[in-house]
């Protein structure tokens, strides 16, 4: 049986998976993610979720964290990959074989060149979800980088009557994504 191995548990990878069976392949398909928790719509995070962490978060598999024959495995992060043997290496040592690897891992955010207390980066729902005490508790804000999620960000920092300094290292905002 062919097996399909999809590094990344988030839209794209599960997505993928979902592509996978409605095109009618019958292999294993495998899902792996670095979160413990379901899969969930990441760009929520950084909108509503964040304005208001009492709304509920958009999760991209059923309520029993399964999708009909994938297998989920969470709380797995890969730590890399064993191309002459076909295995993807986790991070508790273990070995995952293939015959068809999918990397849907995203981008990293950046460490800050500059030395800063109290950074907060947001990429997982943990974070969105402290994010905004922070926020309200007032005090100066920088919101570094140029793309849309700072632009979010910097929003809602305006909009709990914050002051905005922009940080970034383009010569404008969302120069990557516009121009």
């Amino acid at each position: 049986m062919t097996t399909v191995v999809i590094i990344g548990a988030s839209l794209a990878g599960i997505r993928c998976a979902e592509g996978l069976r409605a095109a009618g392949f019958g292999g294993r398909v495998i899902v792996a993610g670095e979160e413990p928790g379901r899969p969930y719509d990441r760009p929520g995070l950084s909108k509503e979720h964040l304005l208001d962490p009492d709304v509920p978060v958009r999760y991209l598999v059923p309520d029993a964290g399964e999708l009909p024959d994938v297998e989920l495995r969470l709380g797995v992060r890969a730590d890399g990959v064993e191309v002459a043997d076909r295995r993807v290496v986790t991070a508790d040592g273990g070995r995952i074989p293939y015959d068809h690897l999918v990397v849907t891992t995203g981008a990293r955010a950046r460490p800050s060149p500059w030395p800063v207390r109290g950074v907060h980066l947001l990429r997982t729902l943990d974070a969105a979800t402290a994010l905004p005490a922070p926020l309200r508790r007032g005090g100066p804000v920088d919101v570094v980088g140029a793309g849309f999620i700072r632009a979010v960000v910097a929003a809602l920092a305006r909009a709990v009557a914050l002051d905005d300094p922009v940080g970034h290292a383009l010569p404008h905002p969302l120069a990557r994504a516009i121009v």
